[in-house]
């Protein structure tokens, strides 16, 4: 019986743990289309997070870099270019700009 009980609990912490990714999904796994401008609040993207971009066709990503600095991606292609700017600002809000 202990062995339900704790395979019944690890279950539903599991689950709920599965639930609440699906409401941060955005933040854990941002991609933008071209126009869009987003910015994530503070905590859910840290440095290193990746961030991707589509734009004619074409399909870039970058990294969220330190506090207080940016990074910027370009690709061109034959349909198109992708310009993708991230920047976390000093106070860990994560502007991202799809171009």
């Amino acid at each position: 019986m202990v062995d339900g009980q704790l395979l019944a609990r690890v279950f539903i912490v599991v689950t709920a743990a599965a639930s609440a990714g699906g409401a941060f999904g955005n933040a854990a796994d941002p991609h933008l289309t071209k126009g869009q401008q987003r910015v994530f609040a503070a905590g859910p993207l840290h440095a290193g997070a990746q961030v991707g971009c589509t734009s004619g066709g074409i399909k870039i990503a970058a990294r969220v870099a330190t506090r207080g600095h940016a990074v910027s991606t370009v690709a061109d292609g034959l349909r198109g270019s992708a310009t993708l700017t991230v920047k976390m600002l000093p106070d860990g809000r994560v502007v991202t700009s799809c171009k």
